[in-house]
């Protein structure tokens, strides 16, 4: 990581090695959140069709554990990669003319 100073303003820049490992971690956790909400889908609505109240149980259990945790994590990885990301181009994170 190096700084590069352009016109008086300091700007934060990624080395090439660590930007491509930050776009994959980025990737990867957008991947995974998209396959949570997936996973998720598919209880809703087989606990919504399914007749026998133990696959029903069974599927509400289940969402539980994928609703909070998992869910959270690949979130907050996702943005932060997403940030950092964001404030190590030209044009900075909410800057756009």
């Amino acid at each position: 990581m190096a700084s590069v100073a352009t016109g008086g303003s300091r700007r934060f820049r990624l080395g090439n090695r660590t930007r491509k490992t930050v776009l994959v971690v980025h990737i990867a956790s957008a991947g995974s959140w998209l396959g949570i909400d997936v996973v998720m889908g598919l209880l809703v609505v087989t606990s919504v069709f399914t007749d026998d109240t133990g696959t029903r149980a069974l599927c509400y259990q289940a969402l539980g554990l994928f609703t909070v945790w998992p869910l959270f994590t690949v979130g907050i990885l996702c943005l932060a990669s997403g940030v950092v990301l964001g404030l190590s181009t030209r044009y900075g994170l909410v800057r756009y003319w």
